[in-house]
């Protein structure tokens, strides 16, 4: 069982430390589980996929640590797959009961994709008032469910 205290401090350090929200999701949830993760692989999906307000950097890369946990690398393994895809969409589902929505933009309340959204969220502090209250929550929630799915890390 994981210590999900830990796991929201560890996420939001590494947030605080400079990375993005995805960045810091898919760390923080694949060291949890074993796993060592190059943080590049998430650069592009911080504020909502290349800041363009699209889907939560904090959900794609808690997304991106679901399928280290439950994925395959054999595209012949279709029933992993199957299983991978339905268990996204679950969590996907659970992510917007919590949080409302998926997209960033409707998150913050903002578009970051231009230089005055991405000013006024520095402005109003966003981070620290959305972003990171979300990414604790969003630790505990994957770790809910990945107890209640039974799925092992």
């Amino acid at each position: 069982m994981a210590d999900t205290g830990k796991l929201e401090k560890r996420a939001v350090d590494i947030f605080k430390g400079g990375l993005n929200c995805a960045q810091s999701a898919l760390l923080a949830l694949g060291e949890e589980w074993g796993h060592t993760v190059d943080a590049r692989i998430a650069s592009c999906y911080g504020g909502g996929i290349g800041r363009t307000g699209a889907h939560c950097g904090i959900l794609t890369g808690s997304l991106m640590a679901l399928g280290l946990l439950i994925g395959t690398a054999d595209g012949s393994d279709l029933e992993r797959k199957e299983s991978a895809v339905r268990l996204a969409r679950k969590f996907m589902s659970e992510f917007r009961e919590l949080a409302g929505t998926l997209n960033c933009r409707d998150l913050v309340g903002v578009d970051p994709s231009t230089p005055e959204g991405h000013a006024d969220m520095s402005r109003r502090n966003v981070k620290g008032t959305i972003c990171i209250p979300l990414m604790e929550k969003t630790m505990a929630l994957m770790v809910d469910f990945v107890e209640k799915e039974g799925l092992r890390p």
